[in-house]
């Protein structure tokens, strides 16, 4: 075989492994993408029950429990409301 040929050989192997490389890397990208958008999505969804519990436990202390569970409510909510403040300052942020 002649030095061009091999040379011609030799640079399509490298562009078969190269291209086969791309589609990898794209194929991984988009998995790696898709399981960001269904991490962040979930997150989103477990923010948005806390809020809505939130307020109808809001509801239900202020009206119908004794101070020793409002207490402890408070203290849930508190958490929740900081984590709810946390979480949308990062969305702000971006």
């Amino acid at each position: 075989m002649s030095v061009c040929k091999e040379k011609g050989l030799e640079d399509s192997k490298t562009e078969e492994i190269l291209d086969k490389m791309k589609r990898e890397l794209i194929e991984d990208y988009e998995d790696i993408k898709a399981d960001a958008l269904e991490l962040a999505s979930m997150r989103a969804e477990s923010l948005i029950e806390n809020y809505e519990c939130e307020r109808k436990k809001r509801s239900f202390i202020q009206y119908k429990s004794l101070e020793e569970i409002k207490e402890q409510k408070a203290r849930i909510s508190l958490e929740r409301a900081r984590e709810f403040v946390f979480e949308m300052r990062k969305l702000y942020a971006n």
